[in-house]
């Protein structure tokens, strides 16, 4: 089991979501339709995610391929994600939670 868990000011959200190139390139379609919805907290919390993911693989966000790691919902709300590409068969759970102007995530894969 590897685990990985990142932070985020949700503030810091608030500017990112007005940079299409940064959206477009970070966060896969449905995930960008999530987020014009919700607004920068969802984008904190799916960030979050992807740097929770890369952290519990032990290399980063850095060589990771964004749009192969996907936040999305069960009908409850519930987040999961959708691998792909060399993240495809790869087993995870996930957790974000917001508080006050944080929002945190962790990440848990299965070996």
């Amino acid at each position: 089991m590897k685990v990985g868990i990142d932070m985020e000011d949700n503030s810091r959200f608030v500017r990112i979501i007005g940079q299409e190139h940064f959206m477009e390139r970070v966060f896969a379609q449905e995930e960008r339709e999530y987020i014009a919805e919700k607004g920068a907290k969802a984008a904190a919390g799916i960030f979050c995610v992807k740097e929770a993911f890369g952290k519990a693989l032990g290399s980063g966000i850095f060589n990771m391929k964004y749009h192969d790691v996907v936040v999305l919902r069960e009908e409850s709300g519930k987040p999961y994600l959708r691998l792909t590409g060399k993240y495809e068969g790869m087993k995870a759970g996930i957790s974000i939670s917001h508080s006050g102007n944080n929002t945190v995530a962790v990440c848990i894969i299965e070996d």
